[in-house]
This record gives structure tokens, C-alpha cells and sequence, in this order.
């Protein structure tokens, strides 16, 4: 839309409102505007100053424009605004408007895809999404429950990385022509109830200046009738943002309780409108509304098939077509880590797949920071039996985590603990030989073993800083059976992970102490101290020393007398 269509629709609204045309210096106002000038620029470009334009006209114009258009414009927003002002339903127009041109409709800024002139549409902070590809049949099963079947809450969730804002927004642009009002909306800062009623309430009365009761209750019930009123579509993204970190998943943030009420009521009054809560983790209770005859449905969003995905490599010069598939799977579709991790072996390996795999360093950037942000909003009993599926390298069953957890927890509380972490889609589950038993995806394995590494280190580092153990201090080393004895079992795979650690271990201690006899004999006198303790006080330490101190042997056969003698020689 060019300024003289601009100019025109502006100068009909503000007939419309106030009865007189706009002013010369308002024109001047609206011209600099669009085409991005200052308002230094525009006072060169015309006869008035710059000071009258920008202290004077430019203010009073812009509060016109937001008492008629029912919210805050501004230079920078005006063009939005005055479209949404054209295609709202609560707004009566003259009949010269009735029909606006078309390259209003299709503004940038709208992000409208060819929207009907009835539907008004609040994007948010709704990204932009320029590609798109697969997620078909996805994308049919949302739109039939919330078009067809006219749901009243559907749950969006997956892990970080697996589409899930994308999805919503495509899904929000092609079906928005459905609704009289469409409303995305982010909770990545997490507003407050009172705070996100009124800004929804806003976009119904189409002013920044509304009357709302106090309290939250009363509030829901205003926007339950506007939902019955009028056929509107809500999506909420980022709703794992409002959920307590470091808690079991989907419980509520404290101050944050009545957010589960308002999705709750909005699940079970009667309306004709639909929100669709994007989210990692599923709300507390939500499972209990969920069925195929019921107005709430869930989808937990997969990875991409390898169709899909492959759709991803094609545009990167990627080598060797043959192994994508491993590479997809180890990465279970996930498109936001394939995005990252296919420049990676571009620019580090020429595109050469096969080269990337063979290093088996999946986790590094940006997927490690996706998962450091999913790994530290768990609890410290998920985390801990993160940890043991790590060192255990195969699936594990209940009882065998309740033979491993030292620290007091009842079958109950791990129960609790596993669920959540289904619930996340951080763990797998594998219904084999009677039992069920739990395992961790390749990627995340990878990740928690470099957590258990880095903890391991930094306890043992600390221990031989101060020649002897210090209980506040010592956690992983004294809780988990972080290092096997590598006799046992020394062709496993749970042998080969496990001795990873103790090998990643070996090398930094020799590195430190220039040999390996150095480091042993430093982590004997430890040991030493170590068997005075309290069995309660020891754990698992006493036996984490034993078999690093079994990996660690020096091969006094294989040392020179002049490297013994040179030993003897090293400071401590």
C-alpha cells in the first residue's frame, strides 16, 4: 500500500471519527511516516519546523489516531494499525471502506496470507515463518479438532527444537478465516494473570482504556462470554514458561495458579471458540480432560520423518546421502537440531557426513544449550535417575533404580519422577522381556554422560586439592556408581560408556601431574582417607575411587628406571 492509499483510507477514518479532513502538517506527518523519515527529515522536507512537528502536530495526531483506532499508534505502527482498524468486526464503517484495496490485506506486517476482511488478527510476537515444509499429517489432525470438530482446548507439546512454534503459526494463518478474531500470543515473559486477561479483554474492545473487575475470577468470566460472543482462536506459546522449574513437570509457577484455571474453565464452559496452548510440558490435570469424544485434545508433536528432514539437508551441500538416515535418527527428527548441526558438518567437515559421524560428538552449540535449558528445569530426582540410565548405558527397570538410589525415596516418588520425565520426553520406555524398562535417546545419553564427566572431575579435583573428602562438597561421586570396575563385564556396552568416563578422567589427571603414576599414587592417599568415613558419609565414593584407581594402574613393567627416577623428582 503506497502513501496516497495510505493518505486516502487515513483521511476517511479520520472523517469518519471527527468529521474534517486532515490537516496540512498532519499529511506532512503521515507522508514522513512512510516513508521513514525523522522528524528533522520531514521539517527539511516541508515549510514547518521541526519542533512544531514533532512536539505539537506529531502527538495530539497520534493520540487521534489511537483514541479511533482503539490502541496505542504510533509512526512506526501505524500502517498495522489503521489495517486492523479496516478489517475489525466491532468497527462500524462508512460504505466507501467497506471494500479496501487488496495490498492492504496483504501488508507485510499483517502476516495475513489473504486474510477475509471480517477476521481481526493479533499476531504478537508471532515469528516469521517463510519456510515451511512437511508436518501434513500433523497439520490435518489439528485443524479437523479445532475447525470440524470445533475443540475448545487443544495441547500442543514436544520437546525444545521439535517444531512446535512453527507449527502453531502456520496452523493460526491457515485457518484464521474460520474466526472473527485471531490472538497469538508468547508467555516467554511470563505476565501475570491479571496482566494477560486485560491485554486479551483489549483486543475484544478494541481500546487500551477498559474497565475490568479486580478479580482474576470475574475476569476469566468476561472473557468465557466474549469467547461465546464471538468465534475466536487463541494460541498460547511458551506455556512451559509459567510451570515451576526444578519440580515435577507441568505444575504451576506460585502466583501463576490461575492460569490453570482460566485453560480448565476455558476447557469446560460452554463457547465457540478454541485455544491451542503451545507448550514442553504438559499442564497438571489437562490429561484428565483429554479423549477422542471430548471438546480437548493433545498432540505431542514428533520428530520430522525422514522425508522431511531430508527436505532440511538438501540446501546445504551436504556429502555421503546414504548416511542421513543414521544422522536423522540419532537426532530423532528434531528440525531445530538438524538445522544446527547441518552447518556444522559443512564448515567443519566439507559436508561430509560419514567424516561427522565417526567423531560421535553429537552434542556441541546450540544443541547443547537446548538441552542445558531443558536439563536444569528438572528436579533433582530426575536428574538423578538421568544420571544412572547414563552410567547404565542400556534400559533399566524400576526395581533396579530402586536398588541403585541411595538417598531415601520411596517407589512412589520414582514413579512420580519417571512419569514426568515420559511427560517431557526426555526418556524412553521399553515394554520387553516382562518388565518395563527405561532408556535415554543417543543425543541426550551423550549430554547427561558429559554432565556426569564434568561433576566427577570437578569433585575429584576438589578432593585432591584438599587431600581428603569434604561431604558438602562431594555429590555425584557419593551418589552414583559413576565408575565400574572395568574387570567386570570389559566388552559390555555399559563397560565402554562407563569406562569413557574414568578414560576422560585418566587423561586430564595424568595431564595435570605430567604422568600417570603421579596421579594414582595422588589418588591413593585420598582413597586412604576416604576408608575412615562412616559408610553413610562414604556412599558410593569408596567404590568410585577403587575402580578409577583399577583404570588408572600404572604398568610399573613398562617404566624405565630414568622415567621412575624422573617421577620421584616431580613436586605434588
Amino acid at each position: 500500500m503506497d502513501f496516497e492509499e495510505t493518505l486516502k483510507l487515513m483521511d476517511i477514518v479520520v472523517f469518519a471519527e471527527t468529521e474534517r479532513h486532515l490537516s496540512d502538517p498532519e499529511v506532512t506527518i503521515l507522508r514522513g511516516a512512510c516513508l521513514g523519515m525523522t522528524y528533522e527529515q520531514m521539517a527539511e522536507n516541508s515549510q514547518y519546523k521541526m519542533n512544531y512537528l514533532m512536539r505539537d502536530v506529531g502527538p495530539k495526531f497520534w493520540k487521534l489516531l489511537s483514541e479511533i483506532f482503539r490502541e496505542e499508534v504510533s509512526k512506526t505502527n501505524f500502517r498495522a494499525a489503521l489495517g486492523r482498524h479496516l478489517r475489525s468486526p466491532f468497527v462500524k464503517l462508512p460504505p466507501q471502506m467497506m471494500s479496501p484495496p487488496a495490498q492492504l490485506l496483504s501488508d507485510s506486517r499483517s502476516m495475513s496470507g489473504g486474510i477475509p476482511q471480517s477476521t481481526l488478527v493479533d499476531w504478537g510476537e508471532a515469528p516469521d515463518i517463510p519456510v515451511f515444509c512437511g508436518r501434513t499429517k500433523e497439520f490435518n489432525s489439528l485443524a479437523t479438532w479445532i475447525v470440524a470438530e470445533q475443540c475448545r482446548l487443544v495441547v500442543l507439546s514436544g520437546v525444545g527444537g521439535i517444531g512446535k512454534t512453527t507449527l502453531s503459526v502456520k496452523l493460526a494463518q491457515q485457518i484464521q478465516g474460520k474466526f472473527d478474531l485471531v490472538i497469538w500470543r508468547s508467555l516467554r515473559q511470563a505476565p501475570t494473570i491479571a496482566n494477560f486477561l486485560t491485554y486479551l479483554m483489549q483486543n475484544f474492545e478494541r481500546s487500551p482504556q477498559i474497565n475490568l473487575p479486580v478479580d482474576v475470577d470475574q475476569r476469566i468470566s468476561q472473557l468465557i462470554e466474549k469467547l461465546r460472543e464471538f468465534r475466536c482462536l487463541m494460541v498460547f506459546d511458551g506455556w512451559e514458561t509459567i510451570l515451576e522449574p526444578t519440580k515435577l513437570a507441568g505444575h504451576y509457577r506460585e502466583g501463576y495458579e490461575k492460569y490453570g484455571e482460566l485453560i480448565q474453565r476455558i476447557a469446560e464452559q460452554q463457547h465457540q471458540s478454541c485455544l491451542v496452548v503451545v507448550t514442553r510440558e504438559v499442564p497438571e490435570a489437562i490429561d484428565l480432560l483429554v479423549g477422542d469424544r471430548s471438546p480437548v485434545r493433545a498432540l505431542k508433536l514428533p520428530g520430522l520423518n525422514e522425508i522431511e528432514a531430508r527436505e532440511l539437508f538438501k540446501a546445504q551441500g551436504l556429502s555421503d546421502e546414504n548416511k542421513w538416515t543414521e544422522l536423522i535418527k540419532i537426532y530423532q527428527g528434531n528440525p531445530l537440531e538438524l538445522k544446527l548441526v547441518a552447518p556444522a558438518i559443512r564448515e567443519l567437515f566439507n559436508g561430509k557426513v560419514s567424516d561427522f559421524l565417526k567423531r560421535q560428538t553429537f552434542v556441541f552449540g546450540g544443541i547443547k544449550a537446548l538441552l542445558n535449558d531443558q536439563f536444569e528445569r528438572l528436579e533433582d530426582l530426575e536428574k538423578a535417575i538421568l544420571y544412572w540410565l547414563a552410567i547404565q548405558a542400556s534400559p533399566v527397570s524400576l526395581e533396579q533404580l530402586v536398588e541403585y538410589l541411595l538417598f531415601p525415596v520411596s517407589r512412589s516418588e520414582i514413579l512420580e519422577s519417571l512419569s514426568s520425565l515420559l511427560r517431557r520426553e526426555l526418556i524412553d520406555k521399553n515394554a520387553g522381556k516382562g518388565q518395563t524398562e527405561f532408556v535415554l535417546h543417543q543425543v541426550l545419553m551423550q549430554y547427561v554422560t558429559e554432565q556426569l564427566t564434568t561433576k566427577a572431575c570437578r569433585e575429584i579435583l576438589g578432593m585432591l586439592k584438599t587431600q581428603k573428602p569434604d561431604g558438602n562438597k562431594i555429590e555425584i561421586l557419593k551418589s552414583h556408581l559413576v565408575f565400574k570396575n572395568p574387570q567386570l563385564n570389559p566388552n559390555s556396552k555399559a563397560a565402554r560408556e562407563e569406562d569413557s568416563i574414568a578414560i576422560t578422567l585418566k587423561e586430564h589427571l595424568t595431564k595435570l601431574f605430567k604422568t600417570n603414576s603421579k596421579a594414582y599414587d595422588q589418588l591413593n592417599k585420598v582413597y586412604s582417607t576416604i576408608q575412615n568415613q562412616d559408610w553413610l558419609e562414604r556412599g558410593y565414593t569408596e567404590e568410585n575411587f577403587q575402580n578409577l584407581l583399577a583404570v588408572m594402574q600404572p604398568e610399573e613393567k613398562n617404566l624405565a628406571a630414568g622415567d621412575r627416577k624422573q617421577e620421584e623428582n616431580l613436586p605434588v
